[in-house]
């Protein structure tokens, strides 16, 4: 493969990385704070009217787990770029 079609499968992978990363945390609950591992869900009981919270367990990824994802997927972006911006080497012989 070429370096400007190596390049080019880089960006591409760096591109879906970075809007499967997007798509999969909005997908599973996009939590702007830390990642959880239960949700709560306020409740009233019927009888005495009290209110309180119950804990279900479910994985709701935060930031800290979108951002490297996202880190991962543009630092492959730029190493695609700069790859495709880099001259090629040229080759002198001696005589």
């Amino acid at each position: 493969m070429s370096a400007p079609g190596t390049a080019r499968a880089v960006i591409a992978i760096g591109c879906a990385v970075v809007i499967l990363s997007v798509v999969v945390w909005a997908v599973l609950g996009a939590n702007a704070g830390w990642t959880k591992s239960y949700i709560e869900i306020p409740k009233k009981d019927e009888i005495t009217g009290i209110d309180y919270t119950e804990k279900i367990n479910r994985f709701v990824p935060g930031v800290d787990l979108l951002v490297p994802a996202l880190g991962a997927g543009f630092v492959c972006v730029f190493a695609g770029i700069i790859i495709l911006k880099r001259k090629p080497k040229t080759h002198t012989t001696l005589s």
